[in-house]
């Protein structure tokens, strides 16, 4: 999983740049993304650079600001965001 920020030191921007709608079921995004936003309620499975999933239970138009590549959509509308 690539982390485009890993060797960076300017500081990053405040807005998203890209996006990325996330499918039903397991994926891993090629770039490391910086959040992801809820479009319809649900539930979204996040795996961590050290391997630890937890299920987040999430309402429309929440965002997680955590950085990760592989996710588990179990239902509702998430998309990807890389700020």
């Amino acid at each position: 999983m690539a982390d485009k920020f890993l060797t960076q030191s300017k500081p990053r921007p405040v807005c998203a740049e890209r996006q990325i709608a996330l499918s039903t079921g397991a994926q891993t995004l090629t770039d490391v993304a910086d959040a992801v936003y809820c479009l319809t309620a649900g539930t979204v499975t996040i795996t961590d650079g050290g391997g630890t999933a937890v299920a987040y239970p999430c309402a429309a138009g929440q965002v997680i600001n955590f950085r990760a590549a592989t996710f588990s959509v179990a239902s509702g509308t998430f998309a990807a965001w890389y700020l």
